[in-house]
């Protein structure tokens, strides 16, 4: 009987597709619907998605481009934040719909991400 490797966990990506930006997941950041590579403005980064309570949360990761410091973003549905991940290391967005609480995604992803291994 042939024996099958079991399947990549979400978890098991996130981290594959971290490491490859030199970063990687020490813990738990919430239910991971989707991990992904992505092109950003013709720049690979990441595409996650996790479940919040009023529906889904969009990270995307950029490594290359840098904000000085946080800044909201925000329309008639969605709201979000633009976040620097350390010095020189990338942005973060973080975006929800209207009454979503991104706080504790925020809080999660800068405690358990290590950007630079």
């Amino acid at each position: 009987m042939a024996h099958n490797p079991p399947a990549e966990t979400p978890q098991d990506k996130l981290n594959s597709i971290l490491a490859s930006f030199g970063a990687q997941c020490k813990g738990e950041i919430g239910t991971i619907l989707h991990v992904s590579y992505c092109d950003i403005v013709g720049e690979r980064g990441m595409h996650l998605v996790l479940q919040g309570s009023k529906g889904v949360v969009t990270v995307l990761y950029a490594p290359t481009s840098i904000a000085e410091k946080p800044q909201r973003i925000a329309d008639h549905r969605l709201h979000g934040e633009l976040i620097p991940v350390q010095p020189q290391q990338g942005n973060l967005a973080i975006i929800g719909e209207q009454g979503e609480a991104l706080e504790p995604f925020k809080q999660r992803l800068m405690q358990q991400v290590q950007w630079r291994i």
